[in-house]
């Protein structure tokens, strides 16, 4: 018996959807990361800074004027 390419894919197909595990068919709808223990909050990542914003901006401008005044030399 000749097969067209057509009609041999479709044989293939067939015989892989026999022979297929659940596995197989919904790989691509498992969500992975719903089971992922080594998922990280934004809060785990490092301790807050326990300065206020208007503290954190002056030390970030007195570094910054440190660096450059650095660079100067």
């Amino acid at each position: 018996m000749i097969l067209s390419s057509v009609d041999l894919c479709q044989s293939v197909e067939r015989e892989h959807q026999a022979n297929a595990t659940p596995m197989d068919v919904n790989f691509r709808k498992i969500d992975v990361d719903a089971y992922d223990e080594d998922v990280l909050l934004e809060t785990e990542l490092c301790d807050p800074d326990p300065r206020g914003p208007q503290q954190a901006t002056e030390d970030a401008k007195a570094k910054a004027a440190s660096v450059r005044t650095s660079l100067a030399k």
